[in-house]
């Protein structure tokens, strides 16, 4: 199992990673390139093979924060990440390599963003959660999933003349505006305007925002990305 470091375009990652059902849009290489575009973020996507053919990919990003510390991260601006691999052997060759590459690096920790524990010896974080809501393809089944109080909330603002529209670029100034509010609101750090209409730029395929108008004015927001039949939103 040999392991390198991915330096120009290959789309026989892309077509990997689109071929893992647990694959998030940070996984393709697009987003490891477009992070250190846009942020100066330096990428390293590490990849596995054996016999000429892919067994594993794991992006990293080294981040140099003064609040944080020197560190490397798998993947940043996203809550997901760390290794897809088609074997053990691949996940072990990725995560020797990323060690040998951190302290080359004098990085302090990696953070790998799993949804699912990885065998070593490391600190593992439990105070996190997602939520995760299964969609029927016919829309009427997913209408019946929801609760009776869900339904009738929908009916509610349909009959007060609420509107949906959706598209991308062209709405994201809205979207911003609502959104930063709301975390603010929160007490949540906002990240930068950049980051979504990059996201928008480079994935464009696979992204949308939509917004809902009440009265002529944009009542609510969502920013929705998705890969392999999964959506996210924010």
């Amino acid at each position: 199992m040999n392991v390198s470091v991915l330096d120009s375009p290959d789309v026989r990652c892309d077509d990997f990673v689109r071929g893992i059902a647990q694959a998030k849009l940070c996984h393709l290489p697009e987003w490891t390139v477009m992070i250190e575009r846009i942020f100066g973020h330096r990428g390293h996507y590490l990849v596995a093979h054996e016999n000429g053919s892919i067994c594993g990919v794991l992006p990293l990003t080294h981040i140099r924060s003064k609040l944080f510390g020197n560190r490397f991260v798998s993947q940043p601006f996203c809550d997901y990440g760390g290794p897809l691999v088609r074997n053990s052997t691949a996940r072990d060759a990725l995560y020797e390599h990323a060690i040998e590459l951190a302290n080359s690096n004098d990085c302090e920790t990696i953070e790998f963003r799993n949804t699912a524990a990885m065998p070593y010896e490391m600190y593992l974080r439990t105070d996190k959660v997602c939520m995760h809501l299964p969609l029927a393809c016919d829309s009427g089944e997913v209408w019946k999933g929801l609760r009776p109080q869900i339904r009738n909330r929908i009916r509610q603002a349909e009959k007060s003349g609420i509107t949906v529209t959706n598209g991308q670029y062209e709405l994201l100034d809205d979207f911003y505006r609502l959104w930063t509010t709301r975390m603010r609101e929160l007490g949540t750090p906002c990240y930068s305007r950049k980051l979504f209409g990059a996201i928008l730029d480079t994935f464009s395929n696979n992204s949308r925002i939509f917004l809902a108008h009440s009265n002529g004015k944009v009542a609510a927001a969502l920013f929705s990305y998705a890969l392999n039949g999964c959506a996210f939103t924010r």
